[in-house]
């Protein structure tokens, strides 16, 4: 941070940045005001300028359209935080709750990390150079031996664990890469060095051309003034020079030649530099301990890049190794960026592993292994830690790592919801602004509640918004006008709005929207604080009822109007409004709330089936069996909770 013949108010501003650096990263949103007012107070009328990190802010919304995410100003502001704390340790921790924005903040800040490279370069517009390579790590998910490695008991042969097996893949590829980039510097150097004697050579050219017609004026003026020498003898020393420069054109041409034959070879060289090293972080990935997770696995909202692990059985490259830069050299070539490795640890850290990093998380970076063996960390790769907490972790863990905080609070509900607009389908594109309005009506109301009742399981506001969303995207998955096998309906014409599906209403849309938000705040609560969130949900639901649409006899009155309260885009007839409601589903095609099981008998199991295979359809089952179909036709999972002989198993 030194900058020689600063001033002191230069001094002040730069101790400022190296404070705001350390120490805000670490800080929570209601702690950070409070940090700027005893900044205030110790450095009283001293202006520091904000970096703004235009390179790193462009990559980041870059990043954030293609991934899919929100470029809110609270996760801009943790990426640049990430980006510091990069900067000035090679182990940090990234402290959070579930869905506070770690992994996304860490995916993005890794897709924009390429494009800051390249504008940083002055080369925009070119090839953006390789995103670092990233393998996570599930610490909890095995035993300590194959974390780290351990000696077979019997034959005392040492096996490599998954952290091991995969920082010496990175390590490979960090010196793979330096190969190919010494290579390419090598070879851009040697061009760069024929381009000057081209240069020259063209210099030589010209000046011989002016020096001929000088001469050849000259020699006429001597020839006429003094005849004592004659004009064969002068022609011959002319001839002489000539021949002399010829011998020296022809020598810088050879020199030329030569380092352009030197600089393709260097380029040879580079191609098969990178090559070996894929063929060996192809054989290191291989060797993963049985019963090991697919460390190597990349995550389903990135895109793959170099050194993911992915190809589907083709040769796959160097971890962190760019052959594209070599296989399409060019005169001036060189590395685009610098190597960087991360090996993410997403889980609990506690004593029980954690002691074992520490050398390679201090200054050593050196990670030593129980046969013996030092694995010296190279510059660039990076150890991250996703973490709930740091409720297990020793001081000595926590003083050699840097600290990124993460808060649900400061990202919020709306940048999910629109994010989850966004992806829709163009089937339902047209149908944005209602889903958006009937978002609106809802989770505000709703969320509160559901968050703070009892529960038989943990819940997060964003959790339970995000189940929403999931529900309501099942239940919306199959339009009402198409019949199943049928191709899906031709997109729009440019400039022209998504047309509606033609069975679906927007009453109906927004009786699948109250279902949806019945069943992901209602769901996880115990049946004590369900009664509660259904005369919430009838509140909600009273104030959008004001086109008169019939009404259950057992439902509520209208509720006063609120002029500031969004409500709903159309109204919806509850059956009921207590907790008997969980009783009832809407079918879209009806328009209208009907019960789970139709009325009368339980239709006769088939013959032969035994007794003990015998399911008698109730309620709980019906709903949990269209609820889980629904959901798992989507790919999304779910937490089927209840205590034992609850019929979990059974229903599955």
């Amino acid at each position: 941070l030194f900058r020689s013949g600063a001033g002191e108010d230069q001094e002040l501003a730069l101790t400022i940045e190296a404070l705001r650096a350390c120490t805000l990263p670490k800080l929570s949103a209601a702690d950070a005001p409070l940090f700027a007012g005893i900044e205030q107070d110790l450095f009283p009328g001293v202006a520091v300028a904000e970096d703004e990190g235009r390179a790193l802010q462009e990559g980041l919304l870059a990043a954030c359209g293609a991934l899919g995410l929100q470029a809110t100003p609270p996760f801009l502001a943790k990426a640049q935080q990430l980006h510091e704390t990069f900067q000035t340790r090679h182990g940090l921790m990234l402290v959070g709750g579930a869905m506070s924005g770690k992994s996304a903040s860490l995916a993005a800040f890794r897709t924009a990390l390429p494009i800051m490279d390249l504008k940083l370069s002055g080369r925009e517009g070119a090839r953006p150079p390789h995103a670092p390579t990233v393998h996570w790590i599930h610490p909890k998910a095995m035993p300590l031996a194959q974390l780290y490695g351990a000696f077979d008991t019997a034959s005392r042969e040492w096996t490599d664990g998954v952290a091991a097996s995969l920082t010496r893949s990175l390590v490979a590829g960090a010196e793979a890469a330096a190969d190919v980039s010494s290579k390419l510097k090598a070879a851009a150097e040697a061009e760069a060095r024929a381009s000057a004697l081209d240069a020259q050579l063209a210099a030589d050219a010209e000046w011989d051309e002016l020096h001929a017609k000088r001469s050849g004026r000259a020699k006429s003026v001597r020839a006429s003034e003094a005849g004592r020498e004659s004009v064969f003898s002068m022609r011959r020393r002319n001839s002489r020079r000539d021949l002399n420069r010829r011998a020296s054109a022809a020598q810088m041409s050879a020199q030329v030649a030569a380092l352009r034959a030197h600089a393709r070879r260097m380029s040879q060289q580079a191609i098969q530099a990178s090559r070996r090293a894929s063929e060996e972080a192809s054989v290191v990935g291989s060797r993963r301990p049985s019963g090991s997770v697919e460390a190597q696995s990349r995550r389903p909202s990135e895109a793959p890049s170099v050194g993911d692990g992915g190809g589907g059985g083709q040769r796959r490259p160097a971890a962190g190794v760019d052959t594209a830069d070599v296989d399409a050299f060019q005169p001036g070539a060189t590395a685009q960026g610098p190597w960087r490795g991360w090996l993410v640890f997403d889980g609990p850290v506690d004593a029980v592993w954690i002691e074992s990093m520490n050398t390679a998380l201090d200054d050593n970076k050196k990670l030593c292994l129980a046969s013996g063996e030092v694995i010296r960390l190279p510059p660039g790769l990076s150890l991250v830690f996703e973490v709930a907490d740091l409720a297990m972790a020793s001081p000595a863990t926590v003083s050699r790592c840097g600290m990124v905080f993460y808060e649900a609070a400061t990202l919020g509900w709306r940048a999910l919801s629109r994010a989850w607009l966004e992806a829709l389908p163009e089937d339902l594109a047209a149908w944005r602004s209602e889903l958006e309005q009937c978002l609106e009506a809802l989770v505000p109301a709703l969320l509160p509640l559901a968050t703070r009742a009892k529960a038989p399981v943990a819940v997060t506001d964003l959790g339970v918004v995000r189940a929403l969303l999931d529900l309501l995207r099942a239940l919306l998955s199959a339009p009402l006008d198409r019949q199943p096998g049928a191709p899906p309906p031709a997109p729009p014409k440019p400039g022209t709005p998504a047309p509606r599906p033609k069975g679906l209403a927007t009453a109906a849309l927004c009786g699948m929207a109250v279902h949806a938000a019945l069943w992901a705040f209602g769901g996880c609560l115990d049946a004590s604080e369900r009664p509660r969130l259904c005369a919430e949900l009838a509140r909600v639901v009273s104030l959008s009822d004001s086109k008169g649409a019939p009404r259950h006899p057992g439902a509520p009155k209208r509720a006063s109007v609120d002029e500031n309260a969004t409500t709903l885009p159309a109204a919806v007839a509850l059956p009921v409004a207590d907790e008997s409601l969980f009783e009832f589903r809407f079918d879209a095609g009806a328009n209208a709330w009907l019960p789970w099981l139709p009325p009368g008998d339980a239709p006769a199991p088939p013959p032969g089936v035994p007794f003990s295979a015998v399911v008698v359809p109730t309620v709980e089952t019906a709903r949990l069996s269209a609820l889980l179909r629904a959901l798992w036709a989507q790919g999304t999972a779910a937490l089927v909770v209840g205590e034992s002989g609850s019929g979990k198993s059974v229903v599955i």
